[in-house]
């Protein structure tokens, strides 16, 4: 099948893909005629993540924005949300991160709870105890096993 505005091979795919099209991808595209299909990489979930593809792109990618890491796009690398990002990118490579303060050698918790058994120590279990008697605990757990 020959597509009616320029006369080029349609392939078989774009045939098998959108039965009775009419136009190649080429002209579609020229026209203008149909928003481009985008595709976006959805983080529900830290470890699963779904692939969009279809309209409403750039609502969701609007929406969902967070962090550094933040999605992109799966476009080209001319679209304005990649470029964006090249940017911020190269001007945080420019910084001299060697200049930072160094972080205090030792952290306090932000909450101390105190142990029931030694009040000077911080809770490890549920219970209350400190570390010490807590392993005390659970040697002698062993030991009547």
């Amino acid at each position: 099948m020959t597509c009616k505005n320029c006369g080029m091979e349609i392939s078989v795919e774009r045939q098998a893909a959108v039965p009775g099209e009419q136009w190649c991808k080429d002209c579609i595209e020229k026209a203008g005629d149909v928003e481009p299909i985008r595709g976006v990489m959805l983080w529900h979930h830290k470890t699963a993540p779904e692939l969009y593809i279809g309209p409403g792109t750039d609502e969701i990618l609007n929406g969902q924005r967070r962090g550094p890491h933040a999605q992109l796009g799966l476009g080209s690398k001319n679209s304005p949300v990649v470029v964006k990002s090249l940017q911020t990118f190269n001007l945080s490579s420019s910084l001299n991160l060697k200049d930072r303060p160094e972080p205090p050698s030792t952290l306090e918790p932000a909450v101390f709870h105190p142990s029931r058994c030694h009040p000077e120590r911080p809770r490890v279990t549920p219970k209350g105890h400190c570390m010490e008697c807590a392993l005390l605990w659970y040697q002698q757990y062993q030991r009547h096993r």
